[in-house]
């Protein structure tokens, strides 16, 4: 059994050695960009009294754009309003206007490179859903890789300085045996986290078959409903329907209002507005008191009748859509605030560190046994004659 893990834990690295190259630098990308975004300047904000969502996303109208999602203003914070191509995923432009003046503070171009890391990440650049499937399957291999290094890893029982050289690197360490100990102990410190970024990607690139596992009922193919707008799920511009129709019926007040009735003491944090006529509003809210990055509650509405389609609270949900909901939380780094996000980018940089020190290993390998075999062939040569 340990030569079929030490074989085929050799065999998955090697081949999935550069996809996890790819998904560590886009994965560390990713999970600092946010952390830049808060550490920029805010625009200073007039005093008084902030008006209405619908004025707001008027006063951030741009030609040729519309609204695909609204950041509520904060305490002394301008609000957030992402612009975007109807049809299209993603925004073009955010706008920060003054709740109370309704004055443009400042308008940020979105970076094409986040975007462009941002599908690389997620789909390879691959169209239509087959780069996320490789993705899902890369991520099985991961989570079978952190599951096999840990049997592969753990030192004999008993002896304490065994556990010790198996978890450190010896700063006279040279050649093979340098790689060896980096190869153990970045995958020692990082195992479990790679566990749970690779489970969580998984169940990300296969939700409904995750849903399945889980016991949960299988949501529908993307439509109105809530599954396909909260996994984000678009169809391409030649589906979008008539330009300048998405928003035409949305009433953004009487939305907000009734969301705030359907949760009562909770505040919305996020606005995801359709970028296509049919789909619906997907509002995140926060209990007071919820532990950070803890999964918000999510309503779905109909942007039309304002009637609100589902309302996901982790409260009530059962245990399998709790899950989902954390893993994706802890996949993204929203989780636990701050000190999380710093962990998953130092796991990022860890997968760099297992992937060269495992091809590696592999290279000097490989040349000790063919020099071993052609030793062997002079040998056998010379004692025939």
């Amino acid at each position: 059994m340990m030569k079929f893990l030490r074989v085929s834990h050799r065999w998955v690295g090697l081949v999935l050695a550069l996809p996890m190259l790819l998904q560590a630098i886009s994965g560390c990308f990713l999970v600092l960009t946010p952390v830049w975004e808060d550490i920029r300047p805010v625009p200073a904000v007039a005093d008084g009294v902030a008006k209405p969502a619908s004025a707001i996303l008027a006063a951030a109208a741009m030609p040729g754009l519309i609204p695909t999602r609204y950041q509520p203003p904060e305490a002394h914070a301008p609000a957030t309003i992402d612009m975007g191509v109807q049809g299209q995923r993603g925004g073009q432009l955010q706008v920060l206007v003054d709740p109370v003046s309704l004055a443009v503070l400042a308008t940020r171009q979105t970076s094409a490179v986040y975007r462009w890391v941002h599908l690389l990440h997620e789909h390879l650049l691959m169209p239509g859903y087959s780069g996320r499937s490789i993705i899902g399957c890369c991520g099985i291999g991961l989570f079978l890789l952190g599951l096999s290094g840990v049997v592969l890893w753990w030192p004999a029982a008993g002896l304490p300085r065994r556990w010790v050289a198996a978890i450190t690197v010896r700063k006279k360490a040279r050649g093979a045996r340098l790689q060896r100990e980096l190869h153990g102990a970045a995958g020692f410190w990082f195992s479990a986290m790679l566990v749970i970024m690779s489970a969580s990607g998984v169940t990300l690139a296969f939700p409904q078959t995750a849903r399945e596992v889980l016991g949960l009922p299988v949501q529908g193919s993307p439509g109105p409903g809530a599954a396909s707008a909260q996994r984000g799920e678009g169809r391409g511009p030649r589906d979008a329907g008539p330009r300048g129709a998405v928003h035409e019926d949305l009433d953004m007040d009487a939305v907000l209002a009734r969301a705030a009735q359907a949760v009562p003491g909770a505040q919305i944090v996020d606005v995801r507005l359709p970028n296509q006529p049919g789909r619906p509003v997907l509002i995140r809210m926060e209990r007071d008191g919820a532990l950070a990055g803890s999964p918000p509650v999510v309503v779905t509405i109909d942007p039309v009748g304002g009637n609100v389609i589902s309302l996901q609270d982790p409260r009530t949900q059962p245990m399998g859509a709790v899950l989902l909901a954390w893993l994706r939380a802890l996949h993204f780094g929203e989780a636990f605030g701050f000190p999380w996000r710093v962990l998953v980018f130092l796991t990022g940089l860890a997968l760099p560190t297992l992937a060269v020190t495992g091809v590696t290993l592999w290279l000097l390998r490989r040349r000790n046994r063919l020099r071993l075999q052609s030793q062997r062939q002079v040998a056998i040569h010379g004692a025939a004659e």
